[in-house]
């Protein structure tokens, strides 16, 4: 149940680790919840237990996580927070418990969750270890969004390393600038991703991209010893803010040769973003519509993705301009605005990338340059929806 990741403290790779030391140590064979990755006073085994990050303060008692504003804070942990100060919104280790997802660390139910054997593998890693960097290249390659940063940034150039600046690169849902005309009004539809949510996700990506050797700040030397580039880049990943904005990038040649597979890629629960959440004031109107074409927004973003999966899974390409035209006949399903319906897909497209299916386009043929999890694509996908896609592709 891949989710796109929205948190500055999912991004440090090394504090995943310590929490998925701790999952393995208190539910070695038990489930457990969102609820139970924060820390807990009532507990004998908490993430501090496990955490190489805890610095010493001569008027505290304890060791205290560096990154919280207030070393007395009773959140304990900026990555989960605890149980006794973050007591119901529980978005941090809502996130924490999405990027152990996104790596393949955490198989994730309904409900309860549990380490799969990847992230049994990586919480008894030593963290100074080659096997370390190695569980993690594998688990970044294998989430769609990461792998549709490498391919944005792997457009910018021929070179290796490829330069690039952080604001060159926009990892969010696609901004079709749609509106809905109510009572002479114009509302608009609120499902693209704004800039500060853009702008998280990218820090956690760049990150993760540090840490697991295909990224380094471009006033870095290049590691001497590249089977350890994590623990010679550490110090980076480990500062309070990641202000860096030049970065050199070592992507493989061969990722986008159509081979490479994608065993997380975004689902269809998760193909918009949380439209619920908009609440603020004059957004009544907004977050009602929104809701309301929520689900054709999913279905036409899932429609492309998972087209281009098939055509992937099958070695063929797609004519764009075909699927089009066949999507526009079930306007129920798929279409807000019959007249901009093809323009609106064209901006849409991208939400293959975020997917981690990125193609390539000319004149009108789209080749897909990964193969996905079909499986884990259409989690959540009304089988009517899938039905439709399959009529018009196969």
């Amino acid at each position: 149940m891949a989710v796109l990741i929205n948190r500055n403290p999912s991004g440090r790779l090394i504090c995943l680790h310590a929490l998925t030391k701790t999952l393995d140590k208190k539910f070695d064979t038990v489930d457990f919840t969102i609820n139970d990755l924060k820390y807990d006073k009532e507990l004998s085994v908490n993430i501090t237990d496990f955490c190489e990050l805890l610095t010493k303060i001569s008027s505290v008692k304890d060791p205290v996580c560096p990154y919280l504003d207030n070393p007395l804070s009773k959140a304990k942990c900026y990555l989960t927070q605890s149980k006794q100060y973050d007591t119901q919104k529980s978005k941090s280790a809502s996130d924490a418990m999405n990027a152990l997802d996104g790596l393949g660390f955490v198989s994730r139910g309904e409900r309860n969750s549990k380490l799969t054997i990847e992230g049994k593998s990586f919480a008894n890693s030593n963290f100074s270890s080659k096997k370390w960097l190695e569980l993690t290249r594998k688990a970044v390659l294998g989430y769609g969004p990461f792998v549709g940063m490498l391919y944005e940034i792997n457009k910018l150039g021929n070179t290796n390393p490829i330069e690039v600046t952080k604001s060159q690169i926009n990892l969010g849902f696609p901004q079709t600038r749609e509106a809905i005309r109510h009572k002479s009004k114009l509302i608009p539809l609120s499902i693209g991703s704004q800039d500060d949510t853009i702008t998280r996700t990218r820090s956690v990506m760049f990150s993760w991209a540090v840490s697991t050797g295909f990224a380094i700040p471009a006033n870095y030397d290049e590691p001497k010893d590249t089977s350890i580039w994590h623990v010679e880049t550490e110090d980076f990943v480990e500062q309070q803010k990641w202000s860096t904005a030049k970065y050199k990038f070592f992507i493989p040649k061969d990722l986008f040769n159509g081979n490479h597979y994608v065993a997380r890629p975004l689902n269809y629960s998760w193909l918009t973003k949380s439209t619920r959440a908009l609440r603020e004031r004059g957004q009544e109107s907004i977050r009602k519509f929104s809701l309301i074409y929520e689900a054709c927004v999913k279905n036409r973003r899932f429609a492309i993705t998972y087209a281009l999966a098939k055509c992937a899974e099958n070695e063929v390409t797609l004519d764009f301009k075909k699927f089009i035209d066949s999507l526009k006949q079930e306007q129920e399903y798929f279409v807000i605005d019959e007249q901009k319906f093809e323009q609106i897909m064209v901006v849409e497209s991208k939400i293959a990338i975020l997917c981690g299916i990125p193609f390539n386009y000319k004149k009108g043929i789209m080749t897909p340059l990964t193969k996905v999890n079909v499986s884990e694509l259409s989690k959540g996908a009304p089988e009517e929806i899938i039905k439709k896609v399959n009529d018009i592709i196969l």
